[in-house]
């Protein structure tokens, strides 16, 4: 599968583009600030419907314009791949983001997800090594939100829920009040703990492969640590006990720093 065509309204400095990409691929070549970036940032906004430079929508829409669009379509090497269009727009005004797939609009812009196949790569990269573990959770959401189904819904789950026991603990609410949060927190955790521990392990041999060919024979190893115990053969129902075990243990602290501590 591969890119032949890509066209923008009011991206960035982009402003309106209408472009066929030739299957050997492009090279983009030009001074600072002149849109190489944005260009590639408009293609993978077409696969997860967000920057992968963190910018808010709104920041992507041109200056003095209100919406920004940007339609992609794929095409196959082989007859069994007919291709596919998909289409993202935001709106300034209401905060509005629309997404269709080969003329189809989904029922949830999570369904828009991942029907590119687009892989970045800058030199911001290098956090997932050198930085702190929240660019690593964060590489990881990415990845299981466009491959695995459910993973999103997981995801969200676990925000509301950690954002209403948080919003508790912080007005200093009864132990009672903080815990009804705990069953849907550890059950939403425990799906993305084992999301996030299948993937690590389904590619840790690849990894190891890759770093040999690259450092001259050295080995490495790449495993999943989550802050609640996970035995490597846990399923849902043991991560969940887990993962509510402690809460348990750390609710009096919980309870002086008014934060969610574990998860």
């Amino acid at each position: 599968m591969y890119l032949s065509e890509l066209s923008v309204r009011h991206f960035r400095n982009l402003k309106n583009q209408e472009l066929e990409v030739p299957r050997e691929g492009v090279a983009l070549i030009g001074d600072n600030a002149q849109g190489k970036s944005n260009f590639l940032e408009a293609i993978y906004y077409l696969e997860t419907l967000r920057s992968f430079r963190g910018a808010r929508d709104s920041q992507m829409v041109a200056f003095g314009e209100e919406v920004f669009r940007v339609v992609g379509k794929t095409e196959g090497k082989s007859d069994q791949y007919h291709g596919t269009r998909v289409a993202a727009a935001f709106e300034k005004k209401g905060k509005k983001k629309k997404v269709s797939v080969n003329g189809a609009n989904p029922d949830r812009l999570t369904d828009g997800l991942g029907h590119f196949s687009a892989v970045i790569f800058s030199p911001s990269d290098v956090d997932l090594v050198s930085g702190g573990p929240a660019d690593r959770r964060r590489f990881l959401d990415i990845v299981l939100a466009l491959n695995e189904p459910g993973y999103v819904k997981s995801l969200s789950s676990y925000k509301k829920n950690l954002a209403r026991r948080n919003a508790a603990l912080k007005s200093g609410q009864s132990s009672s009040v903080v815990s009804a949060w705990d069953p849907g927190l550890t059950k939403a955790g425990a799906e993305i703990m084992i999301g996030r521990r299948g993937w690590i392990e389904s590619r840790s041999s690849a990894f190891d492969g890759y770093y040999r060919r690259i450092s001259g024979g050295r080995r490495a190893r790449m495993s999943y640590r989550p802050n609640v115990s996970l035995e490597s053969d846990a399923d849902i129902e043991a991560s969940r006990e887990s993962f509510r075990e402690a809460l348990e243990d750390s609710r009096d602290r919980e309870a002086r720093r008014g934060i969610t501590l574990v998860g």
